[in-house]
This record gives C-alpha cells, structure tokens and sequence, in this order.
C-alpha cells in the first residue's frame, strides 16, 4: 500500500504529518546510533517529571552546574507576555526567558545532540557540538539554530526518557533514531524518513522555541512508529477533506483516526506540562490559548464537553476532535491518581492497536483489552464512564 502524500493536520503553525515516498532524504543510520554509549555523568533522568538538576535560575548562563539554558513549555508560558514582532526586541525577550537550568541526559558518545532515539540538527544537516559555547547560545541568533537544536533535544528527550522509565520500556519510539530538523520550511512529522520538521522564519520566528509542540510532535511520531503498516492508509469512510486538507476532518462525531493521532500528541504534551496543559500558545502568540475549528487547544477545559458538541461545533476538524480523545485520557489520569503510571502504560500499549481504519469508540475498546491484560480490567469503569459522558 501507498502512503498518503499528505495527511493534514493544519494549525496557524503549519502543522502538517507527510508521507512523502522520499525514503533517502535526511537518511538516519539507526543501527549505528544504537551503539552510542550514555555519557556516565548525565543518565537519564527517569520517570521524575522535573529533574532536580533543573531550575529556573537568571543566572543559568554564567553558571557551570547547568549544561545548557532551555525554555521551559514556550516563551508565552515562560514569560507571560506575547513576543514581539519586532526581530531585534524579540530576540532580547526570548534571552530574558532562556533561564531554565537544564542537565542533558542521554547523549550519544559523538558529541552530538542525539542518541539512539533522537537527532537533532538543521535543515542543511549541521548539527552543533556539545560544547558549552554551544549549549548556551541565545534564541533566535542570526544564522544560528544551535539554541532551537538544544531546546529541541532537551524536551524531547524529555519525554523519551519519562514515559518509557513510567511505562516499563513500552515507549514505541525508543531506539528508532528519529530525526529532528530545527529550522524546516513546514512543521510536521514525515514518516517516510522519520523525522520530524519544525519551522523556521525570519518573520515568524521558531516552532522551536516551544518545547510543547516539539513534545506534541514527538507523540505523534510514536503513534505512528507503534504501528507504521496500519497508518499508511485512513479509513475513507471516516474521514473527509476540509478546507483543502484532505482527511482533514472527521465525517461523525465518534471521530477518526486523524483525531486519534493528534491526542496522541496532545496527550504527550500535556502530561510534560501538567500544571499548563494549554498547548501552542506561543504559535498564535495572542495571550490566548489557541483556538482550533472554534474550540480551545487546552484539554483540561474541555472535562465537560461531548464528541457531538466538538463535531457540530468545529465541523468535524480533526484536530478540534483530536482535543476530546486527548481530554478522555487526561481525565482518566487525574482519577488514577497516584497509580497515573499504570494510565501511561495502557495510553502507550494501545498505540501498537490502532489504525488508520480507527474511531475513538473502536479505539477505546482497543486500550481496554491492554487494561484487561494488564491490570485485570482495574479502569474497565472508568472507560465506560468517559465513553458515556462524552456520548460516546
């Protein structure tokens, strides 16, 4: 089977998931990364959501416990004010926010940003040495992507390293060398070459600069390395184009797979940021959550609402019903409390179920045969609550 040649997922950011036949571009050599070794001063970080390496601190770039001075979520939660338009006054906003003091954990032996799950570097392919002129380059630098490569590395990376020490090992991206280009002409997951691509302007400044949506994609590269065959084709039936987005929207209220797929990156990123679920703010860059298809991309708000609601009112746009299959399982992790791990593993383990053929009905059965094999069905009640109150 073909893949499609584009999938939409459109957002103010471009947000676009490919699948390009362009199997030899940026080219990966997986099997080679698996031999880098862990730097033995900086492990992984585990399942601790904030390391206690890492800080705030004003001062992080003159001092030498931090490796590198990140952004923490993106610049509209870390500084509570829009960026300018103007290059100059941004560039100097972005710096004053550059202040949250981070280890980097998991770096290959190459001195390189990346290991056997990640690489990040640009468009041209240079990737920038782990030095620490390097590591601690300010945003949005001339000519430089090196701040937007660390950014990038580290939240991903993140991630990478919290869900699977949280899962058992049931991360579907682990060891599969996915590429990340800092300063692309689109935003989007290509899964013909696996890598991710974020953009890049002069005008608009970086995708990169928001460790969310770097951590949004990453969930959306999982979802479909947990089961690559079954994406390659989306259900006709389920799926219609809509605003020149071809399966860009969903064709009933119980959703689709393109819905699917983006709460899966939603789910990633809001459990990275759990205290500020309100993902890609600093894309539209207002003070306001963004709004996609009329509803607001922050799950945590939308507790209440039913698939029909979101249908009817966002016209069935993928992504608008993407944020009620992510508020299904954000809330399932709130009620489990302190057993919100076990919530991880089954979110995890029903990616390598689900298709392109996939509704969230078809999809939360799937996810309770992995509660019924690993827990004895302990959340079988609290599925069936979420598929009633959502009308499902």
């Amino acid at each position: 089977m073909q893949l499609p040649t584009k999938i939409g997922l459109g957002l103010a950011a471009g947000i676009l998931v490919f699948g390009y036949q362009n199997c030899g571009q940026f080219a990966v050599d997986g099997a080679s990364l698996r031999q880098l070794a862990s730097l033995g001063s900086s492990p992984s970080a585990g399942a601790t959501l904030v390391p206690e390496t890492d800080k705030v601190d004003a001062n992080c770039p003159s001092k030498p416990e931090y490796d590198a001075c990140v952004i923490r979520q993106n610049p509209i939660a870390m500084g509570n004010q829009i960026l300018s338009t103007n290059a100059t006054t941004r560039r100097s906003q972005l710096q004053s926010q550059a202040i949250y003091g981070v280890k980097l954990t998991s770096l290959g032996s190459s001195g390189r940003l990346e290991n056997a799950t990640l690489s990040v570097s640009s468009l041209s392919g240079s990737q920038i040495s782990t030095t620490a002129s390097n590591l601690k380059s300010a945003p949005g630098s001339p000519g430089s992507s090196a701040f937007e490569q660390v950014n990038m590395y580290y939240w991903m990376n993140r991630a990478a390293e919290y869900f699977d020490a949280r899962t058992s090992g049931a991360l579907p991206g682990k060891n599969r060398a996915i590429r990340v280009i800092v300063d692309d002409t689109v935003t989007g997951y290509e899964a013909a070459t696996n890598t991710i691509r974020l953009k890049m302007t002069d005008a608009s400044g970086a995708v990169a600069w928001s460790g969310d949506i770097g951590v949004h994609m990453f969930g959306v590269a999982n979802a479909i390395l947990a089961n690559p065959t079954g994406w390659r084709t989306l259900s006709a039936a389920n799926h219609r184009t809509c605003n020149a987005v071809d399966k860009g929207c969903c064709t009933s209220a119980t959703g689709c797979a393109s819905a699917i797929r983006f709460g899966v990156g939603e789910y990633f990123a809001a459990s990275l940021f759990p205290d500020r679920p309100r993902i890609g703010d600093a894309i539209v860059n207002t003070g306001n959550p963004q709004i996609i298809a009329s509803v607001a991309r922050d799950i945590a708000s939308l507790s209440g609402n039913t698939t029909t609601q979101v249908f009817t009112d966002s016209a069935g746009h993928a992504q608008a019903l993407g944020l009620i299959y992510a508020s299904i399982w954000w809330q399932m992790r709130a009620a489990a409390g302190a057993q919100s791990a076990e919530i991880d593993r089954i979110f995890l383990e029903h990616l390598s179920l689900i298709d392109g053929n996939d509704d969230f009905r078809t999809a939360l059965t799937k996810a309770k045969t992995v509660d019924a094999r690993l827990f004895s069905g302990r959340y079988s009640g609290q599925f069936d609550a979420q598929l009633a109150a959502r009308g499902l």
